[in-house]
């Protein structure tokens, strides 16, 4: 709600219209960024210059300096109500609203990737509907008290990935 209110990011719900309208699930959309680092803990490189330019679409390096930083659409918050099954209410059905939502804003402002944040037992979901899982730590608290895993997916079928 605090979110919402400060307009930094859209929450979507799906009512029930058979049960005093509760919520049967939800998404979230938000514009983030994606920060692949320039090198690994250890010093070596992370990603070619080729594959930044794949993701950025125009450039893997800006004024001589590597690119580190790319924008990204969010899909923050995906749920389901436990009270409706996925027969119901699918995985699947939320996740194609979120890119439907994520496509529409690509299609008036631009953008090449989304991007989901998720726990390793969620990776193979993800993984089902496209996304791919981006190999490097991102070393931030949030991510090691959370073991997030994120995973970037093209909006229109631009080829990108970081290997």
């Amino acid at each position: 709600i605090e979110f919402e209110k400060a307009s930094k990011s859209r929450t979507y719900l799906f009512i029930d219209d058979q049960s005093d309208k509760e919520i049967a699930g939800f998404f979230s959309v938000a514009i983030s960024n994606l920060y692949i680092p320039e090198v690994t803990t250890d010093g070596l490189p992370v990603s070619s210059i080729n594959n930044r330019k794949k993701l950025d679409g125009y450039r893997g390096k800006r004024n001589g300096t590597v690119q580190t930083n790319f924008p990204v659409y969010l899909i923050g918050q995906i749920a389901r109500n436990s009270k409706y099954p996925p027969a119901n209410l699918s995985g699947k059905a939320l996740l194609d609203s979120a890119t439907g939502v994520i496509q529409d804003a690509a299609q008036l402002v631009g953008g090449r990737l989304m991007l989901v944040e998720c726990t390793k037992a969620l990776v193979p979901f993800y993984e089902c509907h496209g996304f791919k899982r981006q190999n490097f730590h991102v070393d931030t608290d949030s991510f090691r008290e959370e073991n997030l895993i994120q995973m970037i997916k093209p909006i229109n079928n631009y080829v990108c990935s970081v290997r």
